[in-house]
């Protein structure tokens, strides 16, 4: 059977920095004679191997393969014969060079299939490996040893997703680690973070950025379950609360009822049963952990009443309750059935407490802060409505990291009726108010307490500058950016790129708009930066300048389709039609099948 998308593989290959390998022609090689141990990384675009080489230079020898992602649907099928080429093309560049030990990993989807080619070089058993793998997880046994590395900010932390993470690993994995390194998911390769991945990757981590390690070699306690057959036979018969009026930020007692549907037992101690919260209008999570009850033994067509204490939502509103199955740490099923809940305010009174010498209070509270374990976190500081200063700062720092933006504001306003806000927490309230869309309330906020020629704080401007721009103040923005002689603002970039952002632009006339792009071409060459700053430039129908930035954005970003095709357009627009032909044609090879490309080209009868 042929598969095309191996030679979309293939091709897309060609792009990528490195060496072609003659026996290997879906891998390439930077550093390759190297006796540095060799690292196979398997990953979505050749620029993030370009970056990988950038970063760890001649440390190690390395090899990039490419994930499937945009060239071939996630099918089992193809998911095999993808990682048999890519088991078989590693197993014979060791051939070739004599490796005996080597280490495997990748990221996100390239992380999920070097897993799996971890399993069948496993069973092949002639070379020696170990894994690292970036934002994912295979449910599956490995004897090897794994390292597994997320985001401390990532939603794909398995901190901030289940409860008890080593119960899950110890499934599967004989000896694991897991690291945590600063940031969130898509960010691990830009400049602020790739090093904290290559320290890992060359051995020379932080003991303080791994939070979790296997005991020992525990070959004899590895389970192998059906997962999935077991989550399909437990069925979720009742979920009802022991209280009929849920007030905020109280403990109450859930009552569940399971069945297991199917012809086997379900074993005890291997299933927890936890619940989420979600806000009503947009089901976006608003908390992933909660409460948690681990499952007993059920056997066949048995029932069991499990009882689950969870704690409401800080702030009053509509909100979705669900709850789900999960092997701890490593994965879970949301059972269907959701409960619409209403929260009532409670009336809280929160206080700032003089600082304690416990060092051990602080130790538990920072390990839960690398970790990036949110919701523990404020579960544990919630606990008491007396916290210090410090405290509360932190508490607020990590929802506001989390977007939790209602609870900042109910804690503050109980807070500030009463204490002095610290600088953090004050800043930390003000963004709430803009990303809750109460932006004249900011307004008012900052020019009482602050009075506005008083400013010195960078901080608290580029807040009340967003109040100002979502409350139809875009003109006013753009004077005190650049006709006041001294208006200090953290995050000016920031700021520059919403005031040329559509629902801003059409207040600015085409000398502002020039003045503001102008500023972000000198000082940000990001992808976002040129997208919004040629955008601004198109509907200020300033054309040549336009094209003057997109040429710029191709040649720093030569394969991003968005600019190609902008290009493309632009060139149409200004009657180059040669070069649109070109451009539309290029975007083509980069997105075989694009349709604005095939439309123009068919209308111009240039197929």
């Amino acid at each position: 059977m042929s598969y095309s998308f191996l030679k979309d593989i293939e091709h897309d290959l060609g792009t990528w920095p490195g060496e072609v390998i003659a026996e290997a022609s879906f891998i390439r090689g930077h550093n390759i004679n190297s006796a540095a141990r060799p690292l196979f990384w398997c990953t979505q675009m050749g620029h993030v191997f370009g970056s990988l080489i950038n970063e760890l230079g001649n440390e190690l020898a390395l090899y990039g393969l490419r994930s499937g992602h945009l060239l071939m649907e996630y099918t089992a099928q193809n998911i095999e014969v993808l990682t048999d080429v890519y088991a078989e093309q590693i197993r014979s560049i060791c051939r070739n060079k004599g490796l005996k030990a080597i280490t495997l990993g990748g990221s996100c989807q390239g992380a999920g299939l070097m897993l799996i080619v971890a399993q069948k070089l496993e069973q092949l058993g002639d070379i020696e490996f170990s894994v690292i793998v970036l934002e994912s997880i295979l449910p599956k046994r490995i004897l090897s040893p794994v390292t597994l590395i997320f985001g401390r900010t990532s939603s794909y932390n398995l901190f901030r997703r289940y409860h008890d993470v080593e119960k899950g690993l110890s499934a599967y994995y004989a000896n694991f680690e897991v690291g945590i390194v600063p940031g969130s998911h898509g960010q691990f390769y830009g400049p602020n973070n790739i090093r904290y991945l290559g320290k890992f990757l060359t051995g020379k981590n932080s003991q303080r950025h791994l939070v979790l390690k296997s005991e020992s070699n525990a070959k004899a306690n590895l389970k192998n379950v059906d997962i999935e057959s077991d989550f399909n036979r437990l069925t979720l018969l009742s979920c009802t609360f022991n209280q009929h009026s849920l007030n905020a930020c109280t403990d109450t007692m859930v009552v569940i009822v399971l069945e297991n549907k199917g012809g086997k037992p379900i074993d005890a101690d291997l299933y927890t049963i936890s619940n989420q919260w979600y806000l009503n209008e947009s089901l976006v999570v608003y908390r992933w952990l909660d409460g948690k009850v681990d499952v007993p033994f059920i056997a066949p067509g048995a029932k069991a009443t499990l009882y689950l204490r969870v704690r409401t939502p800080l702030t009053a509103g509509q909100f979705v309750f669900r709850l789900r199955v999960s092997v701890e740490g490593s994965s879970y099923s949301e059972f269907e059935q959701q409960l619409a809940v209403k929260i009532q305010q409670r009336p809280l009174q929160f206080h700032i407490a003089k600082p304690t010498r416990s060092k051990s209070s602080r130790a538990k509270l920072m390990q839960l802060v690398r970790a990036g374990r949110v919701d523990c976190l404020v579960k544990t500081l919630s606990d008491s409505t007396f916290l210090t200063r410090r405290q509360w700062s932190l508490m607020l720092t990590v929802l506001a990291k989390d977007d939790r933006w209602y609870d900042i504001a109910t804690i503050v306003e109980s807070l500030k009726h009463n204490y002095v806000l610290s600088n953090t927490m004050y800043i930390v309230y003000l963004e709430a108010l803009v990303k809750l869309g109460r932006e004249q309330i900011a307004l008012t906020v900052i020019e009482q307490d602050k009075g506005f020629h008083a400013y010195l704080d960078g901080g608290i401007n580029k807040l009340y500058l967003h109040a100002l721009l979502h409350s139809g103040e875009a003109k006013r923005v753009y004077q005190l950016l650049f006709a006041t002689d001294s208006f200090p603002v953290q995050g000016r970039n920031q700021v520059l790129l919403l005031l040329i952002s559509p629902f801003a632009l059409a207040q600015l006339d085409q000398a502002q708009v020039m003045q503001v792009v102008s500023e972000l071409y000198n000082i940000n060459k990001s992808v976002e930066s040129f997208l919004k700053t040629t955008h601004a430039l198109i509907a200020n129908q300033l054309y040549e300048k336009a094209l003057e930035f997109v040429k710029t954005a191709v040649e720093l970003y030569p394969r991003n389709v968005n600019f190609n095709l902008r290009l493309a357009r632009l060139n149409d627009l200004l009657g180059n039609r040669a070069a649109a032909f070109t451009n539309y044609n290029f975007v083509l090879e980069l997105v075989p099948g694009n349709k604005s490309a095939a439309d123009w080209l068919h209308s111009k009868g240039m197929e």
